[in-house]
């Protein structure tokens, strides 16, 4: 809430929560993998250790993106998503020593393009809303289940004109 947002333990707690919230929600999904928190944002990947239909992808990772909205909602956040699939380099990253602690320092991460424009959709999202890509949309098979407002077209940073779609 606002009247707490120069409260840092406030704050900090507040997060926690969601972040609790949040890995019970992704782990109820199947075939996703949490990937790491970058502040209070959650990176999830879908379908890494298995091989799903990109039907199936879309419809998986549609339906956590809206569940970790209501969980934020439960809270009294605001949460925005991106979502877009395809391929991407996942793998474990990072130095075997770190130089300073001596100490391995790896992450196991996702990386590529389609990383980069999940993260650009994420930013063109408003409160309450999973901005997904043409190719997320073309592959829902159950879109009426959802409500889609869209096409819109958008301009993605090193991406040009993309058509998104906004889910509610």
């Amino acid at each position: 809430t606002r009247e707490h947002a120069n409260d840092p333990e406030y704050v900090f707690s507040l997060i926690n929560k969601f972040l609790t919230k949040s890995i019970v929600t992704i782990c109820q999904h199947p075939s996703v993998v949490l990937d790491k928190y970058i502040g209070d944002c959650i990176v999830a990947l879908i379908g890494v250790f298995d091989d799903y239909s990109p039907e199936r992808t879309a419809n998986i990772g549609l339906d956590l993106c809206l569940d970790l909205i209501k969980s934020s909602q439960e809270l009294g956040l605001e949460l925005s998503v991106g979502f877009h699939m395809g391929e991407s380099l996942v793998g474990f990253v990072g130095p075997l020593r770190d130089a300073v602690i001596q100490r391995p320092r790896v992450d196991f991460t996702a990386i590529g393009d389609n990383m980069n424009t999940a993260a650009r959709l994420q930013g063109v999202a408003k409160s309450g809303e999973v901005c997904i890509s043409g190719r997320v949309f073309n592959h829902l098979d159950h879109r009426s289940q959802y409500v889609i407002k869209g096409p819109h077209e958008v301009e993605l940073k090193n991406m040009g004109i993309e058509k998104v779609y906004m889910v509610v």
